[in-house]
């Protein structure tokens, strides 16, 4: 939304003819030049000291053609720059890239050792298991042999014990009615 520009509100003044203007006007610049060769004391000095000024303003600040000169310079920089760290980069990438293939290929020797070595003693060890196994094979074998034997040989006294005590069961059963009949019981 536009405003409208504000109107100062100054005295109307009277309409004087151009002669009475132009007297006015006139007296009016004598008063003025009579306080401005007062109030303004020398205005070569002050003209060397605006140029002092200036000079110096422009030793100290920056123009144009400086900050355009000093955005090419800096844009320059900057290019240069972002090149420079390209080849770093891809130099670093390369390195990084080569690093990473030799230390794959430590590993890969590595690995291939300890799975050898795991290898022989997996093989060592299976061998032992065989030899131990071997050996409680004949172990129990021989154990199982004297156990088949002791088991034998107390079939065998059983046998002969049961034989034993059958007959003399038999015997005395015959004989012990006779005996009954001799006593008269």
């Amino acid at each position: 939304m536009n405003k409208a520009p504000r109107l100062i509100n100054t005295p109307h003044l009277p309409i004087v003819p151009n002669r009475e203007q132009n007297s006015i006007d006139s007296r009016t610049k004598s008063a003025e030049d009579k306080t401005m060769e007062t109030s303004i004391p020398k205005p070569a000095a002050d003209l060397e000291v605006l140029t002092n000024d200036l000079a110096l303003i422009k030793a100290n600040y920056a123009t144009r053609s400086d900050i355009t000169t000093a955005k090419a310079e800096l844009t320059v920089e900057i290019a240069e720059a972002e090149n420079r760290l390209r080849v770093e980069v891809k130099d670093t990438e390369n390195q990084l890239r080569t690093e990473i293939k030799e230390t794959e290929n430590k590993l890969r020797t590595e690995i291939k050792e300890t799975e050898n070595k795991l290898r022989l003693e997996i093989k060592e060890t299976e061998s032992r298991l065989l030899v131990v196994i071997n050996e409680a094979k004949v172990e129990f074998k021989t154990e199982f042999a004297k156990l088949k034997y002791e088991l034998k040989t107390e079939i065998l006294e059983s046998k002969s014990s049961i034989i034993i005590w059958v007959v003399s069961a038999i015997f005395l059963a015959q004989l012990i009615p006779a005996f009954l009949k001799k006593f008269g019981l």
